[in-house]
């Protein structure tokens, strides 16, 4: 089925979780310790070499992201969406757990917005 082009909202849902992840794996590789320091955490070779295996989920989650806008098919919109709410489940759920639990990162509210964001978007557009 031929998806209809993104406009309003949902247009903004798809460019935001294409941007964001983007910027995301570049502070995690090109600046692993500042990341580490970001969220309160020790600068080490293994906290440095889990920033590399990070960026490689939000490069993922990008070009996910970029297929959604880019596709003509519905269907392939609905999976972006479906995979892009577990992807988001685990990774804030992952970072709000830490947050709650260890040192408080800075704007620690955002990881259950962006968990609700996904929610809304799964079950308004993931079908």
């Amino acid at each position: 089925m031929n998806a209809q082009p993104l406009t309003g909202i949902k247009k903004v849902y798809f460019w935001t979780g294409a941007i964001l992840p983007l910027v995301s794996s570049f502070g995690y590789l090109l600046a692993p310790s500042g990341t580490v320091q970001h969220f309160n955490g020790e600068v080490n070779n293994t906290s440095k070499f889990w920033c590399s295996v990070v960026a490689s989920g939000d490069l993922v989650v990008s070009y996910l992201m970029l297929s959604g806008i880019f596709t003509k098919s519905t269907e392939v919109r609905q999976l972006v969406i479906r995979a892009y709410w577990l992807f988001s489940l685990f990774h804030f759920g992952a970072f709000w757990f830490w947050h709650n639990v260890g040192d408080r990162h800075r704007n620690g509210l955002m990881y259950p917005a962006a968990m609700i964001a996904t929610t809304a978007a799964l079950l308004a557009w993931g079908k």
